[in-house]
């Protein structure tokens, strides 16, 4: 079993790596181990990190997603949840979306 996090919160981290053929001249489909090859996926992977606008970036990497959904090449047994645990009323934690924990995100409350 394998899990993955993204260190930018956005979509194209994973997609990059994990859907895309594996081509290393382009640093691309890197841990794509299990040989999942799809045309379409490597242009809408490709075409989103070359947008510049936000809105056409956002839209081709929901295509991107959704063909993930479609052709489904991994097959998700388990989502884990990062948890934390602070003491009520006396420290003040939002969770990060790509799972850190830093010291400066810990605030006393007031």
């Amino acid at each position: 079993m394998a899990s993955w996090g993204t260190l930018t919160g956005e979509a194209n981290y994973m997609l990059s790596s994990l859907m895309h053929s594996n081509e290393p001249a382009k640093s691309l489909g890197a841990f794509n181990v299990r040989g999942y090859a799809n045309p379409e996926m490597d242009k809408l992977i490709e075409d989103a990190a070359a947008a510049m606008d936000a809105d056409e970036r956002r839209t081709l990497l929901e295509k991107a997603n959704n063909l993930v959904a479609t052709d489904r090449p991994d097959l998700p047994l388990a989502i884990q949840l990062s948890a934390w645990a602070v003491k009520k009323g006396k420290v003040e934690l939002t969770g990060r979306a790509d799972e850190d924990t830093l010291a400066m995100n810990i605030k006393p409350v007031k």
